[in-house]
C-alpha cells in the first residue's frame, strides 16, 4: 500500500508521521515475506539451497523469472547452470525449480549454500496485488500505529486478521 493509502485507512491528516507509517508499511512487508513467502514489490531475491534436490521449493510468491543458478560443483569450482537446464513449475501452490526434461542436475560440492536461485519476485503494482493482502497490510499498519505508545507492533487481534486475509495466498510449505 502506499503511504496516502494507509494514512487515510489510519485517518491521520498530518504529515508529522509520515515517516513513521513509511516505517510500519515497510515493517508489513517484511513480516509478509518472511513469515508467509508473499512479496509485495518487485525485488530480486538470492534463494541459497545446500545441494541440488529433484526439487528446489522457491518459498516466495509471486514469482516471475528465475534470472540465475549457480553453484559449487564437486570440484569446488562456481558455476552457473545454462537456463535451458531447469524449469520453473508451481507444486502445490508453491513456485518449484526442477531439471527441465531429460536433464540431470550437476553434482554440487558438499557445503552450505552451495546452490543459489536468483528469482525475480513480487507483485508489479499495487493494482495488481491481490485485495485481501493490501488489506493485511492496511489492518497490520493501523494496528502498529495505533498501538505506538505500546509494544509499536499490530495485536494479537489484527494479526489473526492479517492470518486470515493472507492464508490463501501465502508460500505453502509441504515435506
Amino acid at each position: 500500500i502506499t503511504l496516502t493509502e494507509a494514512k487515510l485507512w489510519c485517518k491521520v491528516d498530518i504529515t508529522d508521521d509520515d515517516a513513521l507509517i513509511n516505517s510500519l508499511i515497510d515493517a508489513a512487508r517484511g513480516v509478509f515475506e518472511n513469515d508467509y513467502g508473499i512479496v509485495c514489490a518487485p525485488v530480486s531475491r538470492v534463494l541459497t539451497f545446500n545441494q541440488m534436490d529433484v526439487r528446489l521449493p522457491l518459498y516466495r510468491i509471486p514469482i516471475s523469472a528465475v534470472t540465475e543458478m549457480a553453484y559449487v560443483d564437486s570440484d569446488g569450482a562456481d558455476q552457473v547452470l545454462a537456463s535451458n537446464q531447469y524449469q520453473l513449475r508451481s507444486r502445490h501452490g508453491t513456485p518449484t525449480l526442477q531439471p527441465a526434461h531429460g536433464v540431470d542436475w550437476p553434482a554440487t560440492d558438499v557445503v552450505d549454500g552451495a546452490v543459489e536461485v536468483t528469482v525475480s519476485a513480487g507483485y508489479a503494482s499495487n493494482a495488481v496485488t491481490p485485495e485481501p493482502i493490501r488489506q493485511a497490510a492496511r489492518v497490520y499498519v493501523s494496528s502498529a500505529y495505533d498501538n505506538r505508545a505500546g509494544t509499536g507492533a499490530p495485536t494479537v487481534e489484527a494479526m489473526a486478521t492479517v492470518e486470515r486475509l493472507l492464508r490463501p495466498y501465502r508460500a505453502q510449505v509441504l515435506g
